[in-house]
């Protein structure tokens, strides 16, 4: 009894030094995709090594109530922003703080699910030059040009998109698709 608990133990200690070898690949993977989002959406805000840049159309874009974001302190929340994203790309592509530097990058996401996204969806603001644009996008975009008035209007597009549409609810546990009406 005593070899088996002994091999036990050895293949456990194998395990244990296997696991400490590989420990750093899952944040490693993590942070190498998470770098291009955040250096994208800081540069797409302001690029410091481009002149003809500048912070300025996110200011108005993050204060104007009308067509933008309407945030309070748009000047002080658009630099915020921007280190966040911009610095924190840094600061995960290096390695450097990361644990810190996620606390401003998590308020940021928050501000911008809240603010942007959870109303008009996850690609609310997409960037037909990010490395991460879809294929599809360009198409998207001369449809929804070319369409007619009506179908750009919130109510036309319920409509639009409703038309025979099939929804998905659930009744006492159990799914069931109807047409609706």
């Amino acid at each position: 009894m005593e070899q088996v608990i002994r091999m036990a133990n050895w293949a456990q200690d194998l395990l244990d030094k296997a696991r400490n070898a590989v420990d750093f690949i899952g944040p490693l993977l993590l942070r190498a995709y998470l770098v291009p989002v955040f250096w994208v959406a800081g540069n797409n805000k302001w690029n410091p090594f481009d002149s003809s840049s500048s912070l300025d159309s996110v200011i108005e874009w993050f204060g104007n109530p009308d067509w933008g974001l309407g945030l309070p302190a748009p000047a002080l929340m658009a630099y915020l922003a921007w280190a966040a994203e911009y610095l924190g790309a840094v600061c995960l592509l290096l390695g450097l703080g990361v644990r810190w530097v996620t606390v401003p990058l998590m308020a940021t996401m928050i501000v911008a699910i809240v603010s942007v996204h959870w109303s008009h969806g996850w690609q609310a603001i997409h960037d037909l030059m990010s490395p991460f644009a879809s294929v599809h996008a360009e198409a998207a975009l001369d449809r929804l040009a070319m369409a007619p008035p009506q179908t750009k209007t919130q109510a036309g597009r319920r409509q639009r998109d409703t038309q025979g549409a099939r929804k998905l609810r659930l009744v006492d546990g159990v799914r069931q698709l109807r047409r609706l009406q």
